[in-house]
């Protein structure tokens, strides 16, 4: 607009003509602007472009109510069906994706979070309405004349029309003959309106809200395709509506009459939102409806049949007679009301929301109540005065509104609330606005600055300015949140200014270190030279040489190179892909370039190019980069994208060509660049790398992809000394700290290089010092090798960074056991909900996130391919804690001297979790204020011997990890008022203690016992209802329970006589390892989610009785994936019971699971069996069919000293992947395994491996040296 006000004509009059359209002077005069804009358009996928074109339609500065907008988008057929989730669900999840995509604006959230309106800018309006003109989307027809030439525009494809001016609706109606679905009018005149029926007789949508009509139109009821209907009239309803049998919205507003609905109203059968401004008055319903939301509703003739109505209602607004009862319980998918009789006990109640002499009385006791996920309470114009509460009554509460001016105090207690961020006063007393300035000093004196306090001017009698400072920017424009005051406002536009003050003076540092970097340059030279001057023997090189050498020196690749050398030679004509795929630092790129410059590849290849993608890229710079490498820029500055792509594609096409596409960040970048290569059938190759798993598995249906490994120890030492001694010998003093250094670096080329142009001396003391922190030595001496892993730090998601960062709290080379790792993540409150899926299936999906970004390295996987074991390579540790150290998002306390008081580290509010590697004295958390969520601890804790008063510091925690501390001869008594303890992991010497059973917010359990063999759970172990694992390494023995545990997995575990019913206690697990008593039946069956279950008995001989009836009185569940038993001593015929389990994967038979000399199998099925796993049974013959095992991967054979042989039917199972079994078996297993293995390979075979011991079997290898 400056460039567009800058003519010197420019005059008042045309200054204020201008402010009236500035979107169309904008679009008008800079075309740049609107394709600016157009980038994020094309980038959006198919599904969304429709959703996004249609918000082009309403007038400039609408403001789309976002419930409307989704029942719009479903009717208009744009929303497509997901599996187990409503139109509206996924019409909600693309305006989040749009919302997300910078596209559309929140206009208002309501008060837990949820967009309630948007909008758009009227910069990407005029973007809809040029990209919908384009594609003929829609009509619009706005405050200008109808002439007869835009009439004419819109005779075929102008399926959608939005009016903003009066107009005959005849003029559109003889021009868009039966093409239009949908006609939508902001205008309060449209005549005449009986023409609609006649005229659009296929309409979807039809939207007449502003047009106030006097009575309702005739023949509405012919539009039988209508799904959308909007209207505002002021006469009664008619009958006739009842047979719009598509309809799915209908929306009515009366402003004179009252709405009774006919008895027809039943017929509506795909009926999914009916609203109104008025009551609605609803007659007798017979048969279902299938509405989903209702807006205020009474019932004529009761609400007895509420549940034969409605039996999916979501949300409902009901005006409910007080002589009436009401049933609500019937009702499985209601998530709003509006009335009810009950309100504690409702389960998964988050907001409540009380109005106008909803509950009578002057006293409120809530203390003995609690509404567990509760996160918004707002009452208003009640008569209450008294209110008591505890801090457990509203666990969850985030938000507190309160008018009520009768009201004396809150109560202190609520400041306590561990999650609570608002509380706001409207309307109340003076009293009451001083206890809630009590607890906001409380809760700031105990470090708490995190609870905001919002009080009106009429509550406090005096401005408010100080409380609206404390609401910073950033907590408003997280919530959607707008302050009044004009106070805010300047805060805001003050902090703008002084970030614009803050980025200039960023500007001016940068400008001024690159001028001394520039002219630093010629000083740096001179000191590189007298350095080089001044070293020892080995360093005292012709330059050229060193450079040389060191450009040459390539370790650990070759068997890389071959595989990815081969994959790129093969003899197929087609276009083929090769991704290497690897963490930064790997040597991806050297690899790259290895083969780039291969002689063979020069030769092979008429045309070889290159070019480095990065984070970010723009396409036309990929473009001139792949074009130079082939010297084709020369005139082509000023070309369009266009054109270098025509030049690019015509110079390959015909041609076998070679293109590296280095460091790839994003999957939206390969389909970019994957068009620029023709697929002519001239054998042409491209190779990729990345740090990102999902980009090479998005390339890879066409291509293959190499997972490039980390260095071995020798190879790291073969580089290390290639690197710093250029092929000399390395002096043998040097050797032990060197390897030392060499194994430190853990196998990563970059930390190798980096401790190469650290120790170019031969000081042997300074190698030893230097092989005791290797870590160090590489961050303080190269700042790069930080930066190059840092960048796969800035890629990372939001909802990534926190797990991240949070494995740089544990000690170095710590294995991280996956379970308990994901166990943590979820107690933290690390996890986004995630529908239909557990919070530990979400985290062991970030986890592999994680992996496939090549930031967490896989140290462990069971056979099946799931991650048991990872960790951290010692670079990205560093990193973890350079980033947590900035962020604050942890203390660490390590070996070196503590302070006196941790007072002084843990800054309030800010170091809420501490990872102690080092003995430390829980005395000096005493004293500290209770910000603390997190403890965990890899040493021991001094003060668990008696100090308990220790304890009451750290009320608030949500993790606590001990269990490298053993707590001596009875539990801490302080311990039980962690009733926000999310994760408790412990190791104890004596009672499993009663107290524990007091932390109600308990997820994960984990308790070590010492000198004990049982653990004896506590009586009231069920009122644990969140606990969802439950681990010891000692037999759980549960006591009689009464009601329903939410449990997912339980260690070793028996069931006393008071438990009789396995299906009621634990309707949820999904792992059991469980022991079995002589006699005990148990029916898993009634387990519907067990998946994994190890079954043991209690004593290994049992009667001839037990043996034969074991199985049959067990039952195990078809949803069962993994089974292990052991000591069973079962008959072989009982197997019987268990090949039918369809899901099967996993069977492990262990330590005479089964007696008997022979298993004949041949007549069974185990027909997604992968793993068996048969070790320490008496079986002798072992007969199958090839059919017995169709998938079997992996057979594992240990201690069956008597088997006479593997069944050479073994050999033909197609699937079969590796055959194990230990040393010193029989000879006859031997041979049958060799001849097994001889004759897949005969058959061309080499993927099968047998393994005995831990030595590949050969087929040449005889029985003696074996």
């Amino acid at each position: 607009m400056a460039g567009v006000l800058a003519e010197e004509s420019m005059n008042q009059d045309l200054w204020e003509n201008i402010a009236c359209i500035v979107s169309s002077y904008i679009v008008g005069d800079d075309k740049g602007c609107l394709e600016t804009l157009a980038l994020s358009y094309h980038h959006l996928p198919d599904h969304l472009k429709e959703c996004f074109l249609y918000l082009g339609g309403f007038h400039e500065d609408f403001g789309f109510v976002v419930e409307r907008l989704v029942w719009l988008w479903v009717a208009e057929g744009f929303v497509e069906e997901a599996e187990n989730r409503s139109l509206e669900d996924t019409a909600m999840a693309y305006l989040m994706d749009l919302i997300n995509r910078n596209l559309v604006i929140v206009a208002a959230r309501n008060e837990i979070g949820d967009v309630e309106a948007c909008k758009i800018h009227d910069l990407v309006r005029e973007l809809c309405l040029q990209k919908a003109k384009e594609e003929r989307f829609f009509l619009k027809i706005d405050p200008f004349p109808l002439s007869s030439q835009l009439r004419s525009n819109i005779l075929y494809q102008q399926r959608r029309v939005f009016m903003n001016q009066d107009v005959k609706i005849l003029n559109i109606a003889h021009s868009t003959t039966t093409t239009t679905r949908s006609l939508l009018c902001f205008h309060k005149d449209i005549f005449p309106v009986e023409a609609i029926a006649r005229s659009f007789v296929l309409l979807r949508v039809l939207d007449l809200q502003k047009c106030h009509l006097d009575a309702f139109p005739e023949g509405l009821a012919l539009l039988v395709h209508l799904r959308y209907l909007a209207i505002s009239y002021s006469s009664e309803f008619p009958e006739s509506i009842c047979k719009l049998r598509s309809l799915q919205t209908l929306i009515l507003y009366n402003y004179f009459a009252t709405i009774h609905l006919p008895g027809e109203v039943q017929d509506l059968l795909n009926l999914r939102h009916l609203w109104s401004n008025d009551m609605i008055h609803l007659p007798y319903i017979g048969k279902p409806m299938n509405l989903q939301s209702i807006s205020t509703v009474k019932f004529e003739r009761g609400v007895d049949n509420l549940q034969k109505c409605f039996p999916i209602i979501k949300k409902l607004d009901l005006y409910c007679p007080k002589d009436e009862e009401y049933h609500f319980e019937l009702f499985p998918y209601l998530e709003t009301l509006n009335d009810m009789s009950t309100i504690q006990s409702l389960a998964n109640l988050e907001v409540l929301e009380l109005f106008h002499n909803a509950f009578m009385g002057a006293h409120w006791d809530a203390c003995e109540q609690q509404f567990r996920q509760l996160k918004l309470f707002q009452f208003s114009d009640l008569n209450i005065k008294q209110w008591e509460a505890c801090s457990t009554s509203f666990p969850c509460l985030k938000r507190l509104s309160l008018q009520c001016k009768h009201l004396e105090e809150i109560p202190l207690e609520t400041g306590e609330i561990a999650t609570l961020e608002l509380i706001a006063i409207s309307g109340c007393s003076k009293s009451l606005v001083e206890s809630v300035e009590r607890i906001q000093q409380e809760q700031n004196d105990m470090g708490n600055d995190e609870l905001k306090i919002t009080v009106d001017d009429m509550s406090r009698g005096i401005n408010s300015n100080c409380f609206i400072k404390s609401l910073t920017p950033s907590y408003f424009g997280n919530r959607g949140l707008s302050p009044r005051s004009d106070v805010f406002n300047t805060s805001l536009d003050l902090e703008e200014v002084l970030n614009s003050i803050e980025s200039i003076k960023v500007e001016l540092i940068t400008i001024n270190i690159g001028n001394i970097k520039m002219d630093s340059s010629s000083r740096i030279h001179h000191v590189k030279t007298q350095s080089v001057a001044a070293g020892t023997s080995y360093t005292r090189r012709n330059p050229t040489r060193i450079k040389k050498l060191s450009e040459e020196i390539v370790v650990g690749l070759d068997h890389d190179a071959k595989i990815i050398r081969d994959k790129l030679t093969e003899d197929t004509k087609q276009l083929c892909v090769v991704s290497i795929v690897g963490m930064g630092g790997l040597g991806k790129t050297t690899l790259a370039t290895k083969l780039f410059n291969d002689p063979f590849f020069k030769y092979h290849f008429h045309i070889r190019a290159w070019a480095t993608v990065s984070q970010t890229y723009i396409r036309r710079d990929l473009l001139f980069q792949i074009l130079a490498s082939i010297g084709l820029t020369q005139g082509l500055d000023e070309a369009s994208d266009s054109k270098l792509r025509g030049k690019l594609h015509q110079k390959l096409m015909g041609n076998r060509y070679f293109i590296v596409i280095d460091d790839i960040w994003s999957i939206q970048a390969w389909d970019e660049l994957k068009m620029f290569f023709p697929h002519d059938n001239t054998a042409s190759r491209i190779l990729l790398t990345s740090r990102l798993n999902e980009v090479a598995l998005h390339v890879k249906p066409h291509g293959f992809v190499h997972y490039l490994p980390c260095l071995t120890e020798e190879e790291s030492w073969e580089l290390l000394k290639l690197k710093v001694f250029y092929g000399d010998e390395c002096p043998e003093w040097l050797i032990e700290p060197g390897r030392k250094i060499a194994r430190k670096c853990q196998g990563l080329p970059l930390s190798v290089v980096v401790m190469a142009g650290v120790l170019a001396t031969t000081n042997k003391d300074l190698w030893e010092n230097i092989a005791c922190g290797v870590g160090s030595h590489m961050i303080n001496n190269l700042k790069g090798c930080m930066e190059t892993l840092a960048l796969s730090y800035h890629h990372l998601p939001g909802h990534l960074r926190e797990c991240f960062l949070y494995l740089g709290g544990f000690p170095e080379d710590h294995l991280f056991n996956v379970k308990r790792l994901t166990w943590l993540w979820v107690a933290e409150g690390f996890i986004e909900e995630v529908r239909n899926q557990s919070f530990e299936v979400t985290a062991k999906a970030y986890l592999m996130d994680l992996i496939d970004r090549n930031l967490v390295i896989v140290a462990r996987r069971t056979f099946m391919g799931d991650v048991k074991e990872c960790k951290l390579h010692d670079l990205v540790r560093e990193l973890c804690m350079q980033k947590a150290k900035e962020e604050e998002f942890f203390l660490k306390i390590d070996d070196p001297p503590l302070p006196s008081r941790l007072l002084e580290v843990i800054t309030p509010c800010t170091q809420r979790r501490v990872f102690a590697n080092r003995d430390v004295d829980i005395a000096d958390f005493a004293h500290s204020p209770p910000c603390m969520r997190s403890l965990l601890c890899f040493r021991k804790l001094h003060s668990f011997y008696g100090k308990d008063e220790n304890f009451y510091s750290l009320v608030l925690l949500r993790v606590l990890d001990q269990q490298m501390t053993r707590l001596f001869n009875y539990f801490p008594r302080g311990m039980e008022s962690f009733v926000h303890l999310r994760y408790l992991a412990i190791c104890i010497s004596f009672d499993f203690p009663a107290t524990i059973c007091k932390l109600i917010s308990l997820q994960t359990l984990i308790v070590e016992m010492r000198y004990v063999d049982k653990v004896y759970l506590p009586s009231k172990i069920s009122n644990l209802v969140n606990l969802r694992h439950l681990w010891s390494d000692k037999i759980l023995i549960f006591p009689a329970i009464r009601k329903s545990m939410n449990l997912q997995s339980i260690s070793s575990v028996w069931l006393g006589d008071g438990v009789d019913n396995i299906g009621r206690c634990f309707p949820n697990i999904k792992k059991l390892e469980y022991t079995l008593a002589s006699g005990e039946e148990r029916h898993f069956k009634h387990l519907p989610y067990l998946e994994n279950l190890k079954l043991s008995l209690q004593r290994r001989r049992v009667s001839p009785r037990h043996q034969e009836s074991l199985l049959n009185r067990i039952w195990f569940p078809e949803s069962m994936k993994k089974l292990t038993l052991v000591r069973c001593d079962l008959p072989w015929s009982d197997m019987s019971f268990i090949h039918t389990l369809p899901n099967l994967e996993v069977l492990k038979l262990m330590s005479n699971a089964f007696e008997g000399s022979q298993w004949d199998a041949r007549e069974q099925q185990f027909r997604q069996l992968k793993l068996l796993k048969l070790e320490w049974l008496d079986i002798k013959l072992w007969e199958v069919f090839s059919t017995t095992f169709p998938c079997l991967r992996r057979l594992t054979l240990r201690e069956c000293k008597y088997l006479e042989g593997v069944p050479l039917e073994i050999g033909d199972i197609l699937t079969l992947e590796l055959i194990e079994t230990n040393k010193g078996i029989a000879t006859g297993v031997m041979e049958s395994m060799k001849r097994i293995l001889k004759g897949q390979r005969d058959e061309g075979n080499t993927l099968l491996k047998i393994i005995v011991g831990e030595m590949e079997l050969s087929e040449h290898e005889d029985s003696e040296s074996e």
